[in-house]
């Protein structure tokens, strides 16, 4: 078996593999109504802003805005 043969088909294969892996992304296809919900009852990501039914999940209301209140900042004590 050729050494060298082989350690450019295996580095033509990770190229190959490394180039379909990051341009698949470009390839997703949202429909415009679906894309025109983000923002209003979709968060930006695409999650429900909705809480469920039973309320142990609660709606979304744009994340935490400040730190916790006995959040202190490294060093001062």
């Amino acid at each position: 078996m050729n050494t060298v043969a082989s350690t450019y088909r295996l580095a033509a294969g990770s190229l190959l593999a490394c180039t379909l892996s990051f341009a698949s992304p470009a390839w997703a296809k949202v429909p415009q109504g679906e894309a025109d919900r983000l923002g209003k009852d979709l968060t930006l990501m695409g999650a429900t802003r909705a809480g469920n039914a039973e309320g142990s999940i609660p709606a979304f209301d744009g994340g935490i805005t400040a730190p916790p209140p006995a959040m202190r900042r490294a060093g001062n004590t």
